[in-house]
């Protein structure tokens, strides 16, 4: 019996000596991210390169500069070395600004046997200044500090539908869901006619056809109810072209408008310039988009 215990002892230190072998071999791994931005239609993307093994789950988080309200995410596994988020963008539109990116390994408890065979179990393989610890296992996070630039060229046409019902929200205006389209020879038009007041919106004939200014008319004269909801529908209008400025700016701006000499043109902080001008019982707000 004595010599089974002396076998079965030395077994015991031979299966412990060859998994410590086994894991002197593991290399460590040192995560890589490299970060782009690109820009479509809809909004910005962020592409992010990375070492991590593949099917590596990563998440996104878009902040504002502070750092402390997360304005987007997005969830992605790494393929072929890259994973893409977004497209990301405000209410208003596209972004613009200043902001942190940060990209997330989250702890590999929620990572595949893959990804763990490579990094380790708990991610005792990693080797990097931004790990955490979280659930007795480990994570990873970058962050990026990022400035983006405002298309000058502002909103697409179908953009730009999107947010004015956003928009009309706010001012418990009703939203618009069926333009009529006219197609011209430089520049083409869609309006929408409601009871007493329409919209007529301008935009590029060609792709990606850019909203390009705005006609607004309603009956300035008449039922007391109806004149409200025709201004909060032309606030939402004015709004749609002004990303920057809030609900209140924009009516203290109409209030500015219409207290103006007639034929007088005003420009916004964003550089539109906005008309009014009464015909016939009419109001008519003109807005044209700033170069």
């Amino acid at each position: 019996m004595k010599k089974a215990g002396i076998v079965v002892g030395l077994l015991l230190i031979s299966i412990v000596s060859c998994n410590e072998k086994e894991a002197d071999k593991l290399e460590k791994f040192t995560p890589i991210f490299t970060m782009t931005v690109s820009e479509n239609n809809t909004g910005h993307l962020f592409t992010v390169q990375t070492n991590l093994p593949e099917s590596t789950e990563l998440l996104a988080s878009l902040y504002d500069e502070t750092g402390e309200e997360i304005l987007a995410q997005d969830k992605k596994v790494v393929n072929d070395g890259v994973s893409i988020f977004g497209p990301f963008r405000n209410q208003q539109g596209k972004l613009s600004g200043k902001y942190i990116l940060s990209v997330t390994m989250p702890v590999m408890l929620v990572q595949n046997e893959k990804v763990k065979k490579i990094l380790g179990e708990n991610g005792e393989n990693i080797e990097s200044a931004f790990l955490f610890n979280e659930f007795d296992s480990v994570g990873l996070e970058q962050q990026f500090d990022i400035e983006l630039s405002a298309n000058t060229q502002g909103l697409t046409f179908d953009e730009f539908k999107a947010v004015y019902n956003t928009n009309a929200e706010k001012f418990s205006a009703e939203p618009v869901n069926d333009w009529s389209v006219s197609v011209g020879e430089k520049a083409n038009t869609a309006s929408c006619n409601f009871e007493n007041n329409s919209i007529i919106i301008m935009f590029e004939n060609t792709e990606p056809y850019y909203v390009t200014g705005s006609m607004f008319v309603f009956q300035s004269q008449g039922d007391q109810l109806k004149t409200l909801q025709a201004l909060f529908r032309a606030y939402a209008l004015a709004l749609s072209f002004e990303p920057e400025e809030t609900p209140e700016g924009i009516i203290n701006f109409y209030q500015t408008l219409f207290n103006a000499e007639p034929n007088t043109s005003l420009k916004s902080k964003s550089g539109n310039t906005y008309s009014a001008q009464e015909v016939q019982g009419n109001m008519i707000i003109a807005i044209s988009k700033g170069e």
